[in-house]
């Protein structure tokens, strides 16, 4: 037998939509022999859960792309943070569901927010490290520190060496400026 018969499925379910492991874990099950499927409503749910991060990583990678794009026109380079850059790793990238779309901008931050509020898109600046906005129903926080920097000797350099790290060699989605 490929797989135990005594998988408690509903348990499964419910780990893998708590972790937001469910676009995984019905890919792995339809690797499955038929006879070792979990019933249908576990299917089911999996499935939709599968879908809804599929449509939520299409809507985060276009705005990411269109912010890109307008921020282009300043000059300034964007960089996905987490999310669909974690998601390449993935078997399947577009089963990694992310809340959220973090962006990093190494230089140009403030242009780039001043630019936004133009358009009217309002902005808030609640922590110092970034500005939370959202676009098309995706809300996005822009970065301009990676880390929270102030006061920490410590997180200051450690800022500085993934700022070095993301300043070598580049991969772009699509055909975009938008580094992953």
């Amino acid at each position: 037998s490929f797989v135990p018969t005594a998988i408690q499925w509903e348990n499964v379910k419910i780990f893998a939509c708590k972790h937001a492991l469910a676009g995984i874990v019905f890919a792995a099950i339809e690797k499955l022999p038929k006879s070792q499927y979990p019933d249908k409503a576990v299917i089911m749910h999996l499935y939709a859960q599968a879908e809804y991060y599929k449509r939520n990583y299409a809507k985060h990678q276009k705005v990411a792309i269109k912010l890109a794009q307008l921020w282009e026109t300043l000059g300034v380079e964007t960089i996905v943070l987490k999310g669909s850059s974690i998601a390449q790793y993935y078997p399947n990238p577009e089963s990694r569901f992310s809340c959220d779309l973090d962006l990093f901008a190494p230089s140009g931050w403030k242009e780039a927010c001043t630019q936004l509020e133009q358009k009217g898109i309002p902005l808030v600046y609640e922590v110092y490290k970034e500005a939370e906005f959202e676009v098309d129903d995706v809300y996005v926080e822009f970065h301009r520190y990676i880390t929270p920097i102030r006061g920490n000797k410590n997180l200051y350099n450690f800022e500085l060496h993934l700022r070095k790290l993301l300043s070598k060699e580049k991969e772009f989605f699509e055909d975009s400026l938008l580094v992953k």
